[in-house]
């Protein structure tokens, strides 16, 4: 547990650190401004939303939010071109794997 307690402490001082060292100043623990993807935050949504065959989607943009972790909310398209949000949560390395917390701001609950 304390080990849980620290990594989250961590997280918290880097993204405070991180903040205070460039122009543009984020609040610890909210969304950042949407912005393209990376090339990891491509393949992160491709290994956990696209992985799920009834999810038909594209992202388009994607936001951050530092936790204990990273929480990344893809702006999407459908096949329909409809607008749909998607959150997806990435631990710190070595507690579990990243998992989809919501779809167009609905708790997603994984079919098995």
């Amino acid at each position: 547990m304390n080990t849980i307690k620290t990594l989250a402490l961590a997280t918290i001082i880097i993204g405070i650190a991180s903040c205070a060292s460039t122009k543009k100043t984020q609040l610890v623990g909210t969304f950042g401004k949407s912005t393209k993807l990376t090339a990891e935050e491509d393949s992160l949504f491709k290994a956990v939303v696209l992985s799920h065959s009834n999810l038909q989607l594209k992202p388009l943009k994607v936001s951050r939010q530092v936790v204990a972790g990273t929480n990344y909310r893809y702006e999407c398209v459908d096949n329909n071109k409809k607008k749909v949000e998607v959150v997806v949560y990435e631990p710190l390395p070595g507690q579990g794997d990243a998992r989809i917390l919501s779809i167009g701001g609905k708790e997603y609950t994984e079919r098995l």
